[in-house]
């Protein structure tokens, strides 16, 4: 049974003791009575939420007339069209990385399929200790994940069985749950973006950048459709590690440094705004 609240959000009864409910189509789950819910579904998906909608909202919607230097872009636009699994774009600081992240999301721009395809986000920032982390990260795609596709949380549960409250904080188990949901034959197109990595600590960042890389080397595996754009400064050691563990890296590296007149235009969009 679902239910919509005073704010137009929909919820889906999931039944356990307390009245607990789903938030479908937003960034969390709740418990909103006294008691705890019994479904250890319901207990595995409230161990992955997090407050990512509203991280990703504290950046501004774009101007009208700009990140177009990206959206129209020929590696961003074969990256959309390929099987291609990952692209890097890096800009420097004030260039609107972030804005157009939630752009991306907020516009349904990387709904490649009519159906059956799922956006999934995490915007790192080093301000706040909560969104630092590569496992708090994978936590939010899954969270996100298992929402839009409720029938995937099946891969998560023998690993939350075992695991419990200590599954959020597992990068590799939380990573290799996310491998194996998205070879589901239900699972369609999943899109991941990852904003601001040069905001990820640098433990978590080596992990990620690294999984990132085999992930990518292994494209013959034609089971998955999962896909990750990822955003961050040009730091020299993030390009670094990317070119250690990816060897054709310029596939994968669209530099917003060598759009810098068009980037140029567009800022002046937004000053004028």
């Amino acid at each position: 049974m679902s239910t919509v609240d005073p704010r137009g959000y929909i919820y889906r009864d999931i039944g356990g003791y307390g009245g607990s409910r789903l938030h479908l189509g937003d960034s969390y789950t709740t418990n909103i009575y006294h008691g705890v819910a019994s479904d250890p579904e319901t207990k595995c998906l409230n161990l992955l939420a997090s407050n990512y909608r509203e991280d990703k909202d504290r950046n501004p919607d774009r101007v009208p007339g700009t990140c177009n230097w990206f959206l129209g872009h020929p590696k961003f636009l074969s990256w959309c069209k390929e099987m291609t699994r990952l692209l890097w774009v890096s800009a420097d600081p004030g260039c609107g990385k972030s804005v157009l992240s939630k752009a991306l999301v907020d516009e349904g721009l990387l709904n490649f399929e009519s159906e059956g395809s799922s956006t999934c986000y995490f915007f790192f920032k080093d301000d706040d200790v909560d969104q630092r982390s590569g496992a708090d990260a994978l936590c939010a795609i899954l969270h996100q994940l298992f929402t839009q596709k409720p029938t995937l949380i099946k891969h998560a549960m023998r690993d939350f069985k075992h695991q419990g409250e200590n599954l959020r904080i597992s990068f590799s188990i939380l990573w290799g749950i996310l491998k194996q949901a998205a070879t589901d034959s239900e699972a369609g197109q999943i899109v991941c973006v990852l904003d601001a990595l040069d905001e990820c600590k640098l433990s978590a960042r080596r992990a990620l950048i690294k999984e990132l890389g085999k992930f990518y080397s292994a494209q013959c595996d034609t089971n998955t459709r999962l896909k990750f754009l990822v955003t961050s400064r040009p730091y020299s050691d993030i390009e670094r590690a990317f070119r250690v563990n990816i060897r054709d890296f310029s596939s994968i590296s669209l530099k917003g440094e060598d759009e810098s007149e068009k980037i140029s235009n567009e800022i002046n969009l937004v000053i004028e705004d």
